[in-house]
């Protein structure tokens, strides 16, 4: 039961990654891409690595719109191959300059990012580089997470809004909230320099 309620979030979480990253390219077919999605939760594979994958070595697949099944040899067959899935861009260095721009950040903003800061150097000594893309992946998150409640993310969040209003007729509410998201990203990394954490592309 555990299993499979499991599985239920990871697929979930899978959609969600792949339908924002490849927004109008990606569609889920329900009864062939859930056993493909049972494939590769089976292995193990953390929805931002089948992404890192995909992004990678996919190009020719993922340049037209395409469907999990379609994908998932492509998946499985990189996930078994340590020396090429090593090749995913990460250096010491990358993470050095990451802590040194969160201690930059935290005086000029007196916020505490002490717990983000441990986590990249952890990051220091940990080798699988797909392990330290996922984390620096949920890291850049957490960080727009707390800015967005500082006075220029709710400047950011304000400019969003008004930019999205005029499509509030014609887009679905999920595609408003993506986009949304997006803008006060972008508005928040421009406003504070924030240099990019991971080769995935978060929203």
């Amino acid at each position: 039961m555990v299993q499979e309620r499991n599985f239920r979030e990871y697929l979930e979480a899978l959609k969600e990654l792949l339908s924002e990253h490849f927004e109008g390219k990606f569609y889920f077919v329900p009864s062939t891409d859930s056993i493909a999605a049972k494939e590769l939760f089976e292995l193990k594979l953390a929805p931002e690595e089948v992404l890192s994958f995909l992004v990678k070595y996919g190009e020719d697949l993922i340049s037209r719109r395409f469907n999990l099944f379609q994908v998932k040899e492509l998946v499985k067959n990189f996930s078994r191959r340590p020396s090429e899935s090593c090749e995913v861009p990460y250096s010491v260095n990358r993470v050095e300059i990451l802590i040194d721009f969160l201690d930059s950040l935290s005086m000029e903003l007196k916020l505490d990012q002490s717990l983000l800061k441990r986590r990249l150097e952890e990051l220091l000594e940990e080798e699988d580089s797909f392990k330290v893309e996922r984390e620096l992946y949920r890291i850049e998150d957490e960080l727009f997470n707390m800015l967005e409640e500082t006075p220029a993310g709710r400047k950011c969040r304000e400019e969003a809004e008004r930019k999205v209003d005029r499509f509030s007729f014609y887009w679905k509410e999920k595609v408003l909230e993506v986009t949304r998201r997006a803008l006060v990203r972008e508005c928040l990394r421009k406003r504070y320099g924030i240099p990019e954490f991971t080769s995935l592309n978060t929203p």
